[in-house]
């Protein structure tokens, strides 16, 4: 069974840059459920549970997955992160990238 998601599995603050990856506007609000939604249908649980994985056991995650754009035109997103703890040792946040790796992926695809 998955373990429940912490409360650090929302993202609180989520960059201007994010919302450029994904195609949308300066004026959208961009929060984990706008980043969820553009994640490629048959990638979203694949990411969902590595995500939740790592935030369980306190580790650090890569993990690579499709984007539909706001245009519909697709793209590849690599996100890494790692859990952050407090003095106690428990875990308080998530730290971490996304990156736009869609041309890697296209020169990948036309090599192969």
């Amino acid at each position: 069974a998955m373990a429940a998601a912490p409360a650090a599995a929302t993202m609180e603050k989520l960059s201007e840059g994010l919302g450029q990856l994904l195609g949308l506007s300066a004026q959208d609000d961009i929060d984990t459920a706008v980043l969820v939604e553009r994640i490629h249908p048959d990638d979203r649980d694949r990411v969902r549970v590595t995500m939740l994985e790592a935030i369980a056991r306190g580790e650090s995650f890569e993990v690579e997955y499709r984007i539909v754009r706001a245009s519909g035109e697709l793209g590849w997103l690599q996100a890494k992160g790692r859990v952050i703890t407090d003095r106690d040792g428990q875990r308080s946040h998530v730290f971490g990238t996304i990156v736009d790796i869609t041309e890697n992926k296209l020169v990948d695809t036309t090599r192969n």
